[in-house]
């Protein structure tokens, strides 16, 4: 196999391994829209596959403002855009979100498909007050 072949197939590997080594202690953000929302540390998000990555290098940003949102406490997965947020992008779409039944469908295939990822290694619910109060004083 050609050298370029090889490196890839390592890394891969390397990733494969590193994403079953993590404890992910993702959870499911329950709230009085019902949309499906999973809150996530940064470093579990290179586990699920988001972000830039490379072998020395993680960089998660947010699908909204495109702030630098690897120090964040959780960042959150919002299914049915397929989009991930920081804290504060989050709370601003929550506010004005209405959810429509015809994207049910599209929200739970993303939903399923992402805890199945993840499911394995911890998957609690949260509801929406308690995870954005945390961090908080």
């Amino acid at each position: 196999m050609p050298s370029s072949v090889c490196e890839d197939i390592a890394r891969l590997s390397c990733m494969y391994i590193t994403y079953f080594k993590y404890n992910i202690m993702a959870k499911n953000v329950t709230n009085k829209k019902g949309f499906k929302v999973i809150a996530l540390k940064p470093e579990e998000c290179r586990q699920v596959g988001f972000g830039f990555q490379d072998e020395t290098d993680f960089e998660l940003i947010c699908d909204n403002c495109n702030e630098l949102i690897n120090n964040e406490l959780y960042v959150f997965y919002v299914c049915v855009l397929n989009r991930v947020f920081c804290k504060s992008c989050f709370q601003n779409w929550y506010e004005d979100a209405v959810r429509y039944p015809e994207d049910i469908r599209y929200e739970d295939n993303k939903y399923e498909s992402i805890k199945s990822l993840i499911e394995n290694h911890g998957f609690k619910n949260v509801d929406y007050n308690t995870i954005m109060s945390y961090g908080q004083s």
